[in-house]
């Protein structure tokens, strides 16, 4: 059980973290500091992809 605990933890952490990650490409992107299209690289996605978010 503490395997599948730590398991579960550690998915919820990258979960956090890439969620806090993609917030701040995105207000980067909406200020101006960088393109879309080095947002949409930075997240390993498509360009239409990281669009879609800024809506």
């Amino acid at each position: 059980m503490c395997t599948a605990w730590d398991d579960h933890k550690k998915a919820g952490i990258r979960e956090g973290e890439e969620r806090g990650r993609k917030g701040i490409l995105i207000s980067l992107c909406r200020s101006g500091e960088i393109s879309v299209e080095v947002a949409a690289r930075e997240m390993n996605i498509s360009t239409e992809k990281f669009k879609e978010y800024l809506v």
